[in-house]
């Protein structure tokens, strides 16, 4: 069994399973973050925001010791813990004085080997998770994304509330979590990061203590089918009245992890809207005023995700802005970027990734991001040869094959009174549909 598919450090467990790790003597600190390769797209349809539960039942201790027990505990060694589910796997992160890492070591794998899922901590965590879905009808940004998404990705997994709603959180059982905690124990399911001052066998012995006790075999394979979304833009309007301020975001298709025209698209993008002198914060902010700021991204998943353009118009403001957006991002699909713009996102993304390999810590986040997501590993190893290698070319011949102006779905949370009319007659519009704000969140999917 191989090691680790990028340079650095690495060893396995007994039971094959993988500790990667990375040396920082500058400061008496021990960072531990181990990925649980189950997340938010594992969870059953109708018990979407099972992982949430679950990363919080992780939290909540292991057996014999309760949830404030937990927390004196943590603080006697001087060490933070946080656990996170996303979509495709558990995030748990720590940071200890290098003296108690062996401590917190078997503290944390006591709470993932033996979690005890106390009735009490469950109703608790369902609570605070319910009221924190009810709440995203107060963020016009999380209302823009999650309406993005239900919309240009009904009817596949992408599209769900993958954080639940509040039927699909009611409906989660200390028997869901414990089917859960079955496969997370009974496979090779975790991948462990330790960086920082550690000793020369960077605490091995403790971590086989710890985590030895996880299954051998690996996690089944996951399959996700790729989605075909519907031709010509679909405009979307949350209604949220008495708006100054709206919210605006643009998407199409984007692409799986592991593309080959991966970097490609990222030095395209971020000459077209990933820095403050992109051709998004250009036309939008500096040349007209509509917003402060633009940007956009490429999305990765295991199947296509989505390129999104986001910006934050004035209700006036709104439908010209739109307009503008569009077409920026249609001559961004036609025609690509210049020789000149592809040299400065170079230089911009060399000097940036510097930041990526200031500490231990950030070294072990990107090899995480192989192991557990499938990254290839020579964006880890070789990012600035890969970047230094590419110009507008094979950048435009990206674009060209992996893009696309033919499926749009443009997003506006803002008074609907105001904006419907306006909006429908942007260029190519084949449905405006209009959602409250108020009912969009707990909807599990959109009925479009």
């Amino acid at each position: 069994m191989s090691t680790s598919k990028t340079k650095g450090e690495a060893f396995r467990l007994s039971n094959g399973v993988l500790v990667l790790v990375e040396r920082d003597d500058r400061l008496p600190l021990v960072d531990l973050a181990i990925d649980v390769r189950l997340g938010k797209l594992d969870d059953p349809s109708g018990l979407e925001g099972l992982s949430r539960l679950y990363a919080s039942g992780l939290r909540s201790g292991p057996r014999g010791t309760s949830e404030v027990a937990l927390a004196g505990k943590l603080d006697a060694l001087g060490a933070r813990l946080g656990i996170t589910a996303s979509k495709r796997v558990i995030r748990v992160r720590g940071a200890v004085l290098a003296r108690h890492a062996p401590a917190f070591i078997r503290l944390v794998g006591a709470m993932l080997s033996e979690p005890a899922f106390r009735s009490a901590d469950l109703e608790r965590a369902r609570r605070r998770l319910i009221a924190s879905v009810e709440s995203l009808a107060d963020d016009d940004r999380a209302l823009a994304h999650r309406a993005f998404y239900g919309v240009y990705f009904h009817g596949h997994p992408y599209g769900k509330a993958l954080g639940g709603t509040p039927e699909t959180l009611a409906r989660v059982r200390r028997e869901h979590l414990e089917e859960r905690h079955a496969l997370v124990r009974g496979t090779r399911s975790i991948t462990i990061g330790i960086a920082g001052a550690l000793p020369a066998g960077a605490h091995r012995d403790v971590l086989e203590e710890a985590f030895g006790g996880f299954g051998r075999t690996a996690l089944p394979k996951r399959e996700l089918a790729s989605h075909r979304p519907r031709k010509g833009l679909r405009v979307v309007i949350v209604d949220k009245p008495d708006r100054t301020q709206c919210q605006l975001v643009l998407g199409s298709r984007g692409i799986r992890i592991g593309d080959p025209a991966t970097v490609p698209l990222q030095v395209g993008n971020h000459a077209f809207g990933g820095g403050f002198v992109s051709t998004l914060v250009k036309e939008v902010r500096s040349k007209r005023g509509y917003s402060y700021g633009a940007s956009s991204v490429i999305g990765q998943g295991p199947v296509r995700d989505a390129m999104l353009v986001q910006t934050f118009p004035s209700s006036e403001h709104a439908a010209p802005c739109a307009k503008l957006v569009l077409r920026l991002y249609e001559r961004f699909v036609e025609r690509g970027v210049t020789e000149k713009a592809t040299r400065a996102a170079k230089e911009a993304l060399i000097r940036g990734h510097a930041f990526e390999l200031e500490t231990s810590g950030k070294r072990l986040e990107s090899r995480l991001e192989v192991e557990t997501l499938g990254v290839p590993a020579a964006h880890h190893d070789r990012y600035v040869e890969l970047v230094q290698a590419v110009d507008a070319r094979t950048i435009n011949d990206a674009i060209a094959s992996r893009l696309t102006a033919e499926d749009l779905v443009l997003v506006v949370v803002g008074e609907a009174s105001t904006l419907e009319k306006k909006l429908a007659r942007l260029p190519n519009t084949r449905e405006v549909l209009v959602f409250s704000h108020d009912a969009l969140p707990t909807s599990l999917t959109l009925e479009v």
